[in-house]
């Protein structure tokens, strides 16, 4: 008798909407590499957010770029480190809620960092693009429901004052990698916050139903 083949296991076994945000992130990148510098910058001009153009009172472009600026990314370190952010927080989310969940963590996420960031540097010339505050989001809602499973409300004080000091301290120092980025440290608050409060929400809701 001839023995049956095993099934063999992905390398990366990765929930579909986890993948095809990553697939996408990465094809965007690669794509922008043939285009040249002018029609490159100008990609980054109308759809990274900047501050400045809210002045005069946001334009449909302005307000498209809360969501399109989450698929541009500064440099190739820029787009590998929000990429591994993806895997890990990403990828558990979408198992744990469901991908539409994770999709509208990520999305509502940005956005909500996208318009702190205006908030704080109203008036700042400066294109801010990149998926970080969605992706931190993600971190936010991954642990907010750590910390309501092992310490509850101190242990996710911690966390936070943690991650505040890093964020403060990265934005400070720049990207890993390419010392001439800036981050957009008050985007990753406006996302980590947002987290936070979908995954209080979140909890909330499940009660009630228990009751």
């Amino acid at each position: 008798m001839s023995e049956q083949p095993q099934d063999r296991q992905p390398i990366l076994n990765l929930p579909p909407a986890t993948a095809a945000v990553g697939v996408a992130l990465l094809a965007i990148h690669v794509l922008r590499q043939f285009l040249d510098i002018p029609a490159d910058n100008w990609l980054i001009l109308n759809f990274g957010v900047t501050p400045a153009y809210w002045a005069a009172g946001p334009g449909a472009l302005d307000l498209l770029a809360l969501v399109a600026h989450m698929l541009l990314h500064g440099s190739w370190p820029h787009l590998v480190f929000n990429l591994a952010a993806l895997l890990a927080f990403g990828t558990g989310i979408e198992r744990m809620l469901g991908a539409g969940r994770m999709l509208f963590a990520l999305l509502a996420g940005g956005v909500a960092g996208a318009v702190l960031h205006v908030a704080v540097y109203f008036g700042d010339p400066t294109p801010v693009v990149g998926a970080s505050g969605g992706l931190s989001a993600l971190f936010g809602l991954t642990m907010f429901a750590i910390a309501m499973r092992t310490g509850g409300w101190p242990r996710l004080a911690a966390i936070t004052a943690i991650w505040l000091g890093m964020n403060l301290a990265i934005g400070l120092i720049g990207v890993p990698g390419d010392a001439g980025a800036g981050i957009a440290w008050v985007a990753h608050m406006g996302g980590y916050f947002f987290g936070l409060a979908y995954g209080y929400w979140l909890m909330r809701r499940a009660l009630r139903r228990r009751q």
